[in-house]
């Protein structure tokens, strides 16, 4: 009895079929391999590194003209011959930034206690109090 070149072609199908394990199975292994390797942070230096490659081959952005950094370092600390910075110089410096009329000011000052003197200027300066300092004075 002779086939039917439809059933012979869908035969021939089937039959082929069965060499899927011959590319999916390597595949999914090495899907596996990676995952693990992931997972025990095996990748993570070399990520880093590639990442660190990648920003600096990305071009400089331009310097914001509008932010400004006012920082104070060992030679100020040195100048004023006191330290930490008193609640009144803090104050002074709030007041002095505030009639240049910034959007914002953030202030990165660690103290649990006020520093006198000063403390009730600082803290009652209506100048400094609709920056929204975050920070515990």
């Amino acid at each position: 009895m002779a086939r039917s070149p439809n059933l012979n072609a869908a035969w021939q199908r089937l039959r082929t079929f069965g060499n899927w394990r011959a590319s999916v199975l390597p595949g999914l292994t090495l899907t596996g391999i990676v995952i693990i390797l992931r997972l025990v942070v095996f990748f993570e230096l070399s990520e880093w590194k590639l990442l660190d490659v990648l920003l600096r081959s990305c071009p400089t952005e331009p310097v914001d003209e509008r932010v400004v950094i006012v920082g104070i370092d060992e030679a100020d600390i040195q100048s004023a011959a006191s330290y930490p910075l008193s609640d009144l110089d803090l104050s002074l410096l709030l007041q002095a930034l505030d009639r240049l009329q910034p959007r914002a000011v953030g202030v990165d000052i660690f103290r649990d206690l006020p520093v006198e003197p000063g403390h009730k200027q600082l803290v009652n300066n209506p100048t400094v109090s609709p920056m929204s300092l975050a920070s515990n004075f």
